[in-house]
């Protein structure tokens, strides 16, 4: 029996290279460490698209002191649950690594929080934090 990091490594590589299954792999290990639910792991990789940005939300979440709560607090409260949140966190860390930056969890899901509750933006919460960052930066 294969065990769920297998598992979703086959699902994310189906038609990849060699080259692109070590990254996933280490991706999704990455992510394993982290001791989520079989079925929040599944979102988390899934939701993260690729595995850039999931190795970047798993680093983010296991350097935070009750890291795995806090992304659970937040995605309890988001309107699209954990898959949105870390959609949101991905286009978050995507942003700060194109300019050096990096940040804590506690602030990244403040910000997405308070996108998420500002008026007018359509889309789902990673759109949000896309037009945030855009109009008005990160601060934290």
């Amino acid at each position: 029996m294969c065990s769920l990091i297998e598992v979703l490594v086959r699902e994310m590589t189906k038609d990849a290279g060699p080259s692109h299954v070590l990254l996933w792999r280490s991706a999704v290990e990455r992510a394993g460490s982290l001791g989520l639910e079989d079925s929040a792991l599944r979102t988390l990789v899934e939701a993260a698209g690729s595995p850039r940005a999931l190795s970047s939300v798993a680093e983010l979440v296991g350097r935070a002191d009750k890291g795995v709560e806090a992304l659970a607090r937040a995605a309890d409260d988001a309107a699209g649950g954990l898959g949105a949140v870390v959609r949101g966190l991905a286009v978050l860390l995507g942003y700060l690594r194109e300019q050096g930056r990096v940040t804590q969890l506690g602030v990244a899901l403040g910000y997405l929080a308070c996108c998420e509750e500002a008026p007018g933006m359509g889309g789902g919460l990673a759109d949000s934090v896309r037009g945030h960052l855009y109009d008005h930066g990160f601060d934290g």
